[in-house]
């Protein structure tokens, strides 16, 4: 008795049948699967950036909400008049004098005085005599401002927000301005999203 292991033709046709059949279905497979991970990691990587951009937004409407508070006590020294005396002030020169007596400077930052369009006193967080040069220098544009406003400015430490309140009593001018840096809380974005750049990349692994 003989055994013929020979494959038959039949069988062989049958095969490959099958296999050219398989082959288109698992290229297809393949083909989704790709296109699946790079939308996966396309729309990680935008919700990473939107994030990003939405953290640094709030950033300047944090700190301008902060500034505002901090210029906001001068309104009321204006209309109470001099401490112990309740008479007006005379000039904007005793008026911001009085207030950066009485009002220390924001975190991170200063609060600056102009008279007549010329730098006249400032406070500032860090002692150094040349912190508060450079913070008058780089506010110095604000000096001759006639309207409240606020934005961003960039100093010799770094960029800064101001907010910006001129004042008028008499003949005499002033502004005063309350900035604040932002490279504290830019660093504390900048992680959070290394955080979550990180926690993306491990979900996707």
């Amino acid at each position: 008795m003989s055994i013929d292991s020979r494959p038959r033709a039949g069988d062989a046709s049958s095969a490959r049948g099958d296999v050219a059949r398989r082959s288109p279905l698992a290229g297809i497979r393949t083909r989704v699967l790709v296109s699946f991970l790079a939308l996966l990691v396309i729309s990680t990587a935008a919700s990473v950036l939107v994030l990003r951009q939405v953290l640094m937004s709030r950033i300047g409407s944090e700190l301008e909400r902060e500034l505002t508070e901090h210029v906001e006590p001068l309104q009321t020294l204006s209309e109470r008049g001099q401490p112990g005396a309740n008479e007006p002030f005379e000039n904007a020169r005793g008026l911001l004098r009085t207030f950066l007596d009485q009002n220390s400077p924001p975190a991170d930052g200063a609060v600056v005085a102009f008279v007549d369009g010329r730098p006249f006193r400032g406070n500032s967080v860090a002692p150094p005599e040349a912190e508060l040069e450079e913070a008058l220098a780089g506010l110095a544009g604000l000096a001759d401002i006639r309207e409240p406003g606020s934005g961003g400015v960039e100093t010799a430490r770094g960029e800064a927000r101001y907010v910006a309140v001129p004042v008028a009593v008499g003949d005499s001018r002033g502004v005063l301005v309350a900035a604040a840096l932002t490279d504290a809380e830019r660093e504390q974005v900048e992680a959070a999203v290394r955080i979550a750049i990180g926690a993306s990349a491990v979900v996707l692994l």
